[in-house]
């Protein structure tokens, strides 16, 4: 989050500059997770995003080399647990946990 940027704003300008993805309504927070094992404090906001449009895939740049939309069973083998997780809660009724 940048300067007196709410989660929600973070959330819309990162969508719309690492994937082109623009909001169209609104977005409803899954959980807010600890990532401690890579970084001490840190913690990752996950969200469910229903309403958008995508008008224009970015060029690959050094951030994200390239971006995609995947079934929830179909997502690539290199995906982060972490991800796989919040997949497993969201889709397949997982218990959820407070860890990425």
């Amino acid at each position: 989050m940048e300067w007196a940027e709410t989660a929600e704003m973070a959330l819309s300008r990162e969508l719309d500059e690492e994937t082109g993805v623009e909001l169209t309504g609104p977005v409803e927070l899954h959980g807010l997770f600890a990532n401690f094992e890579k970084f001490p404090g840190d913690h990752i906001a996950f969200y469910v995003v229903r309403n958008w449009r995508r008008p224009v895939v970015p060029a690959a740049n050094a951030e994200i080399i390239n971006s995609g939309f995947f079934a929830p069973a179909a997502v690539p083998s290199g995906t982060v647990p972490g991800a796989r997780r919040r997949l497993a809660e969201m889709f397949d009724g997982a218990v959820k946990s407070p860890k990425w």
